[in-house]
């Protein structure tokens, strides 16, 4: 059940929910180049396996990595351009502070 590319693959959503929560544009381009390879990799296992449940997992699949990389692509491409005043504002601005609080509780 343990294999080791679980454990070699683990740092790269580690490092894409990092770059979401400080918003550090390097780790957000990595874990997109990341995605991008499991797209790849998904859609060449369909040509070797052709249980038909796992061609529509597969697909599935590879269809919610295709909107993830979008989302990622797309805040790594704001961070790059967000400035340390835009920061600020997003960290201390009520409404959306509020907003996480209240999706903690």
């Amino acid at each position: 059940i343990i294999q080791p590319i679980f454990f070699i693959l683990l740092p790269f959503p580690i490092m894409g929910y990092a770059g979401a929560k400080w918003w550090v544009y390097r780790l957000l381009f990595i874990y997109a180049v990341y995605l991008v390879i499991e797209i790849i990799g998904g859609i060449i296992s369909l040509i070797y396996i052709h249980s038909v449940l796992f061609i529509v997992v597969r697909v599935v699949y590879v269809l919610i990595n295709i909107v993830v990389a979008r989302y990622v692509i797309n805040l790594a491409s704001y961070v790059l351009v967000l400035g340390p005043d835009d920061f600020e504002f997003l960290k201390s601005s009520p409404v959306i502070v509020n907003y996480e609080k209240t999706l903690l509780c």
